[in-house]
């Protein structure tokens, strides 16, 4: 990089760090703390010598005194950037972050005091659910008096909104204090920040330490209101921060390039200065379950590697249209369940990039996936007003668009080079077969004789690079949690134990992260908001316990634990005939009854593309909330639910949980128990609104069935479900029925098995009087023969009960 490069990625951090923290004061205010007031005159807008928006001078304070940075910023200059944004442009760097400010705000609020000190009403404001505010089916309609807010705290501790009221201002501002604290605290006992700031700073480092600040960002600002002066509290202050530092980023680099500066013309707002990119990831579900179950050898770990792997695949993709545009992640509008979105400066290089990336990543997804996996991508030009309340939603709904459109002529690109159709790349001219887990890429000799060695397994047997990756390297240490809390993403051409992902990134996991770990493009730690960035891997691995092996033992399933000549212990991974064997329990009796089988649930959310489009009242949709939504929704899927099962201490895999959508598989009986969970959480995680539902899918199926024959199983029977009237449902044993009616049918279940395990009727009336309710079932549906079950079932309850 050359000197003059150097400048302008330190003149590029300062405004992305001034535009991340412009509107913190906001959150010192309220609690009371300490503020340059001698910087008054100079930041503080005034008028008839009344002085506004004084927050400015609380963010001044904090960038001066509590925020560490890495050595070749500029602290007094990002304070200045930051603080002046309600005050008249001085340079480049404060005319982008003003108008990034107004624009992540989704409408003109540039003459807006937003700091109404005589009433102090700002202070008792809490954060609007997102929630609350979709009303587009007319099942709800958003009072903002009654809605429910966030309670001040940590994110991972309750991210649940409630109806507590906030309006005692001594209280308020109690817990304002406390929550501010808090923030301050961990902020400075941030690994990362602290560690930045004595390091010889890069680029790369600058990337570290700015995914250390967006993991305590996002903490501790999730709840705090971005506004609550004359605009609706429902824009977290982190949300608002990330898109303006997002915004100014691509105006600078934009007018770096072009001239000029951001102003307030009409033709200056019409001006195509953004380019909205995004892509799609296609065919999850099945490069997830691809896999020859017939062979035994690892299959376990391939099946919880592959769902982190095609994470890392789109994270890979993300870095790698970031790096060849020299941009920070502050460009990252979304990023969940394998679709993601960035916002970049309408430059002519920045379209040629993207063209170039478009045409390897098409060329390298064939290569070297086969067509079974595709990242499809697209983007729209978009000026200021496109970005507006006004317009936002026609840019969103024109995006996704386009991406439709590209999905429908998937590696159009390669093909149009006359790529052929019939794949002969990575194969070898010594080709001796393909691999035996896959069946897709050409094994390795290297790695199918180090796979056969430690696994004793005959010399026919082949696996490729890819899967011996997976299972050696990330299979194996994604169980480990808590040894490997961290990971990074590098790009190197070659790299030992390492899992290759595309473009030559590789990802591996760390125990501890060294100096030599700082060269990596992204660290993350998977488990909390701590140190780095936090990137949450969705995932339970149920582990085999004491009472495990005392109950296989009991049961006689003990006897088949050594069948392939491996010994289990505690603490081992539990495969799935071990999963299937915890539906059965032992009766008063003595005796082992249930069946052991194994539950498939598949769920996501119903409408969620009516939600995006048309859920919010007209002109409400701005990119900020957007955003916030997105990262709400991928939270409780990839974060919330997998805590919920691990501290429930359930035996379920999370085979596949984020963005909108989880596929989970364990127990049948946990898993039927577990649903209910699920939908009474995800309902008050939604805000209890009635507008935002979810259906589910739930197979039970033997063990030994194949997990691709699974997957399609729940898949049908979630098909089912969402064409029932109104969605909102689940589908199990053939049946639809709504959540209400799931309920009461699981209370009559648990009311059937307590009358069998008490001898209070036998298992043939059980049988039976499934048997009555096929009848009734059919007789509902015009057989006009099964109207007899009414008869039947009377005659046999009053033979078979007392008191009848």
């Amino acid at each position: 990089m050359t000197e003059q490069n150097r400048l302008k990625t330190d003149k590029l951090e300062e405004v992305i760090l001034a535009a991340m923290f412009h509107d913190i004061g906001k959150f010192s205010q309220r609690a009371g703390a300490q503020r340059s007031n001698e910087l008054t005159e100079t930041f503080a807008p005034s008028k008839d010598g009344i002085h506004s928006h004084l927050h400015v001078l609380n963010t001044y304070y904090f960038i001066e005194n509590l925020l560490k940075l890495p050595k070749n910023l500029d602290k007094s200059a990002i304070a200045r950037i930051a603080s002046n944004h309600h005050k008249a442009p001085q340079d480049l760097t404060e005319s982008c972050v003003i108008t990034a400010d107004h624009l992540a705000s989704g409408a003109d609020r540039f003459s807006e005091n937003e700091d109404n000190e005589i009433s102090n009403s700002y202070i008792r404001e809490r954060l609007i659910s997102i929630f609350e505010e979709i009303e587009g089916l007319g099942k709800h309609k958003f009072q903002s008096k009654t809605a429910l807010r966030y309670p001040l705290c940590e994110l991972n501790k309750n991210p649940f909104p409630d109806s507590t009221d906030y309006q005692d201002k001594q209280k308020s501002e109690t817990e304002y204090k406390h929550h501010w604290n808090r923030f301050i605290q961990k902020l400075s006992s941030n690994e990362a920040l602290n560690t930045a700031s004595t390091l010889p700073v890069s680029y790369e480092v600058f990337e570290h330490y700015l995914g250390g600040l967006k993991a305590i960002l996002e903490e501790y600002l999730w709840c705090v209101p971005s506004s609550s002066y004359k605009s609706l509290p429902d824009i977290s202050l982190y949300d608002h921060g990330l898109l303006t530092a997002s915004i100014a980023q691509a105006l600078y680099l934009f007018h770096l390039n072009q001239g000029g500066e951001p102003t307030k013309d009409q033709e200056d707002k019409n001006q195509k200065k953004f380019i909205l990119f995004g892509g799609d990831l296609s065919g999850i579900q099945n490069y997830i379950f691809d896999i020859n179950k017939s062979q035994s050898a690892g299959v376990a770990k391939l099946f919880r590697a592959r769902s982190f792997y095609l994470q890392m695949i789109t994270k890979a993709c993300i870095l790698e249209i970031l790096d060849r545009l020299n941009l920070y992640s502050v460009a990252q509008i979304m990023d969940a369940g394998g679709k993601f979105m960035l916002l970049l400066p309408n430059l002519p290089h920045v379209q040629q990039t993207i063209k170039n990336f478009e045409e390897e990543l098409q060329q390298s997804m064939l290569t070297q996936f086969k067509g079974l996996l595709v990242l499809n991508t697209a983007y729209v030009e978009a000026s200021f007003e496109d970005l507006l309340l006004t317009k936002f939603n026609q840019t969103l709904d024109q995006f996704f668009d386009v991406l439709e459109f590209q999905k429908l002529q998937k590696f159009s690109a390669s093909f149009r080079k006359k790529y052929h159709p019939v794949i002969t790349d990575n194969y070898s001219q010594k080709y001796e077969g393909n691999c035996h887990l896959c069946e897709k890429n050409e094994g390795s000799q290297s790695k199918s004789d180090r796979f056969r060695q430690n696994r004793q397994l005959g010399e026919s047997f082949r696996i490729c690079d890819t899967c011996f990756d997976q299972i050696e390297i990330l299979g194996t240490e994604l169980a480990k949690h808590n040894d490997y809390p961290y990971f990074k993403l590098f790009k190197e051409a070659n790299s030992n134990n390492a899992g290759h992902l595309i473009f030559n990134w590789h990802v591996k996991f760390l125990k501890t992260v060294t100096l030599s770990d700082w060269k990596a493009q992204l660290i993350c730690n998977r488990n909390e908001h701590k140190d780095f960035g936090f990137h949450p891997l969705a995932g339970n691995l149920p582990l085999i316990a004491k009472e495990d092996l005392d109950h296989w033992k009991y049961t006689g399933f003990a006897d088949q634990l050594t069948a392939n000549g491996e010994m289990v212990a505690e603490g081992d991974p539990k495969t799935f005939e071990m999963l299937a064997q915890k539906s059965l329990f032992v009766k008063p009796d003595g005796n082992v009854a249930g069946k052991p089988f194994l539950g498939v649930l598949k769920a996501d959310v119903d409408n969620l593309g009516f939600i995006f489009s048309i859920g919010f009242p007209r002109q409400k949709l701005s990119i900020s909330r957007f955003s916030g939504l997105s990262r709400m929704l991928n939270y409780f899927f990839a974060v919330k639910l997998p805590h919920l099962i691990h501290k429930e201490n359930l035996d379920i895999y999370v085979i596949f949980a984020g963005g909108d959508d989880l596929f989970l598989l364990g127990p049948w009986i946990q898993l039927v128990s577990f649903a209910e969970t699920i939908r009474s959480e995800f309902d008050r995680f939604t805000a209890r609104n009635p507008e935002i539902t979810i259906s589910a899918g739930v197979h039970i199926a033997k063990p030994a069935l194949p997990i691709k024959d699974m997957s399609r199983g729940a898949e049908h029977l979630l098909e089912k479900a969402k064409k029932s009237e109104g969605k909102n449902a689940i589908s199990i044993f053939d049946e639809v029925c709504t959540w209400e009616e799931f309920s009461r049918q699981i209370d009559n279940g648990k009311f059937l098995n307590d009358l069998l395990q008490e001898k209070l009727i036998t298992t043939g009336l059980a049988y039976r009087l499934l048997g009555y309710s096929d009848q009734a079932t059919r007789f509902e549906q015009g057989e006009i023969k099964s109207g007899m079950y009414l008869s039947h079932l009377k005659y046999d309850l009053i033979r078979n009960i007392t008191g009848l």
